[in-house]
């Protein structure tokens, strides 16, 4: 019985390098995925013959030759297969299907009320747009991404006090009311994998991606793997104190860096400027990150403060987490980053200049590789990055 266990478990990972193999480096032939993997050519032509079966990959013409037949020639089809996407803020539940070239083809966004029906909006939106396939038998499944401390192994938000959410078995939920796998991760887990595998810090080994947007989160991703801590909750930068005397938090410390460069904390301080100018804004409304990018554009005195204090409480906490972790690369994304690239260049510089100078001699520091539909991207990785890497 052991025996037929490994042959299959090896039978298993063949399968799956031979089809990271056609997806990296397709059209490919048969014979050149053998030579470059170091496999038979039998091993690859049972392998091949399986993931033609389940449409993975697709035949696409023939090949050049030296003589003989030509040979034909692989590719990957990234069509074969979606994921339905699920990106939860403090703000907006935004859903989307997404193919396994993590290309978005369909998308919505709800705003999230502040009613304590969290769960009960999330079922329903999810409802609507499951219904809306004609057909889910090509679904890996469902995989959300969410702010806070996540049990990524269980599936349970253990801790967001944006939305109340406190060790909430969200994974299971989804599964009995869906029966479709669901995985459950940190947003900036997932927005660093989607960076890792498709975007600009592919090839890096020591990276922190920071996420300054609605909340504030960071991740780290070194040795191979993300680091997440003994319970899930490694990256709660937006809830490091840059002052002791600070602004109190919902999470019940004072000073947290998110209420001092979150776009909340912008918005607040916007609104006190809007009303001055006696244009009325009640709590429920919003302001848009846009209408605090024309303003600082234009020079407008409170904006620039604003954007100073935000650059300064940025700096402070980055020279922290670069001083800490030494990584190679640092990733900026979230809503100022995105619409803001002179952020990224001024922060990157004010970093260099105040961490230790062996540890960011070489430190890049970079903006957003994916714009507005990062976190759909991003969530979709989640279950993707577990599609695609065979692990022992």
């Amino acid at each position: 019985m052991r025996r037929t266990g490994d042959l299959k478990l090896m039978q298993q990972l063949n399968r799956s390098i031979i089809l990271n193999t056609i997806r990296e480096s397709g059209p490919i032939s048969r014979s050149q995925v053998a030579q470059k993997i170091r496999v038979s050519p039998t091993t690859v032509t049972s392998a091949v013959g399986e993931l033609l079966e389940q449409s993975l990959v697709k035949e696409v013409g023939s090949g050049s030759s030296n003589g003989g037949r030509r040979p034909v020639m692989l590719a990957f089809n990234p069509e074969s297969r979606f994921v339905i996407s699920v990106v939860i803020d403090s703000l907006e539940l935004s859903i989307g299907k997404v193919n396994l070239a993590i290309d978005v083809k369909k998308k919505v966004h709800h705003a999230i009320p502040n009613d304590g029906r969290f769960l009960e909006l999330l079922v329903e939106k999810l409802q609507l747009f499951i219904d809306e396939e004609e057909d889910l038998k090509d679904c890996e499944g469902i995989s959300v991404i969410v702010q806070g401390i996540v049990d990524s192994e269980q599936g349970i938000i253990q801790h967001n006090n944006r939305l109340d959410l406190y060790d909430l078995p969200l994974r299971d939920i989804l599964e009995e009311r869906f029966s479709i796998k669901c995985y459950v991760e940190n947003d900036t887990n997932g927005l660093l994998l989607a960076e890792k595998y498709l975007g600009k810090l592919q090839g890096d080994s020591d990276l922190l991606y920071v996420a300054i947007g609605d909340g504030v989160g960071a991740s780290f991703f070194t040795n191979g793997a993300l680091t997440r801590g003994a319970n899930g909750g490694a990256g709660e930068f937006g809830h490091t104190s840059v002052n002791a005397n600070g602004l109190p938090c919902k999470c019940g410390n004072r000073g947290c860096i998110e209420n001092y460069i979150s776009w909340r904390a912008i918005e607040a301080r916007l609104k006190e400027d809007l009303a001055k100018e006696k244009l009325v804004y009640s709590s429920q409304d919003s302001v848009k990150p846009e209408v605090f990018c024309e303003r600082l554009r234009k020079g407008e005195p409170v904006a620039a403060a604003i954007y100073k204090d935000v650059l300064e409480y940025s700096t402070v906490g980055i020279v922290n987490l670069v001083n800490i972790y030494n990584p190679s690369f640092v990733h900026l994304g979230g809503s100022l980053p995105y619409l803001l690239p002179e952020f990224v260049k001024e922060l990157s510089e004010k970093v260099k200049q105040r961490s230790l100078s062996s540890l960011s001699n070489n430190l890049v520091i970079q903006g957003a590789s994916f714009g507005p539909d990062a976190g759909i991207k991003g969530a979709a990785t989640v279950l993707l990055h577990d599609f695609f890497e065979f692990s022992l």
